[in-house]
């Protein structure tokens, strides 16, 4: 993939309007402290990197189980730095991607699926802002700091635990919609039989068939913490990878020919050579190939050329993330 089709993705949108929502965060936040998510990515003079995560590495990803880590572990990531990024995945992953910022007293995850084109905000009453194209992308936030991680998940089921757990601050940024929800929803936890003190996440279908529009958010609630989970574990990934030396004795046919994938391209590829330290120590043959040769005024055209095979020499290809560090 040459080039990113930055309309897919909802993150871009919400950089594009960030100042619209420097001073009055969406509604469906929840939490005061993404006032500072909003504030740096209004910030212009703090440049961000994007980058593209390719399905090999998702899978990788997945496999990550960071449950034994607390809040405190995640500060040392960045620590006393300012840092901000765009992170998106492919189609085969529901182009989930989100925005991160990286604060001396937080890390911040904003996390969206495919993007609505128009942003067409209301500016309420009470200095909030409401935009139901927005709502409908977007998964939730998480909120990392020395004290722990906090999940707000897009849901009034987030509202509606922390109002019975005695914690009034979500239910306060929450709008009137929201709130009629939630006693709705209240409503029907009274109605549930068998053990109050079980987690309602423990509840089966069978369980919920008589209180419909729990079984409802209970299900919308449990796909968006698997994908707010699933982003801090890219967010982990891409901060912690550690470089892998690989040293190869290649044998024909070794490989075919492939493209080093750099910034140039508008976006930071995140695949197989993001942690790994390359070595080929003897030449190989490289299959030929098509290329599509930049060309024109402005370098903006593509033209189709064939390279006949050729013998490589062996060489050594630093880790990509050793690339994108700051020199």
């Amino acid at each position: 993939m040459d080039r990113l089709d930055r309309n897919k993705y909802q993150v871009f949108e919400i950089i594009k309007y960030a100042p619209r929502f420097d001073r009055a965060i969406p509604e469906y936040d929840y939490d005061d402290r993404m006032r500072e998510y909003y504030r740096t990515w209004a910030n212009r003079t703090v440049e961000f990197k994007t980058y593209y995560f390719t399905d090999r590495t998702m899978e990788r990803v997945s496999m990550m189980d960071y449950s034994k880590l607390g809040g405190e572990d995640f500060m040392t990531i960045c620590a006393g730095m300012q840092e901000k990024g765009a992170v998106v995945t492919s189609g085969n992953y529901g182009l989930l991607n989100f925005g991160y910022v990286v604060t001396p007293h937080h890390i911040i995850l904003g996390v969206y699926s495919k993007a609505v084109r128009v942003m067409d905000s209301i500016l309420m009453e009470s200095g909030q802002t409401s935009d139901y194209g927005f709502m409908s992308r977007f998964i939730g936030n998480v909120i990392i700091n020395d004290t722990g991680i906090t999940y707000n998940v897009n849901s009034a089921l987030t509202v509606l635990l922390r109002e019975l757990n005695g914690d009034r601050s979500v239910a306060h940024n929450a709008s009137r919609n929201v709130l009629l929800r939630c006693k709705v929803l209240g409503k029907e936890i009274q109605r549930l039989k068998g053990d109050k003190t079980r987690n309602l996440s423990d509840y089966d279908d069978r369980e919920l068939e008589e209180v419909p529009n729990l079984r409802y958010e209970i299900k919308a609630y449990k796909e968006r913490i698997v994908q707010l989970v699933q982003a801090v574990k890219m967010f982990l990934f891409l901060k912690t990878a550690s470089i892998i030396d690989k040293t190869f004795i290649s044998e024909p046919p070794a490989c075919t020919y492939r493209r080093t994938p750099g910034v140039k391209l508008g976006y930071i590829r995140v695949d197989s050579t993001w942690d790994s330290d390359i070595t080929v120590l003897n030449p190989f043959m490289v299959r030929g190939h098509f290329r599509r040769q930049v060309c024109g005024n402005g370098r903006a055209d593509r033209k189709l050329i064939y390279i006949d095979a050729f013998m490589k020499k062996g060489y050594h290809r630093r880790a990509t993330k050793l690339l994108d560090i700051p020199k």
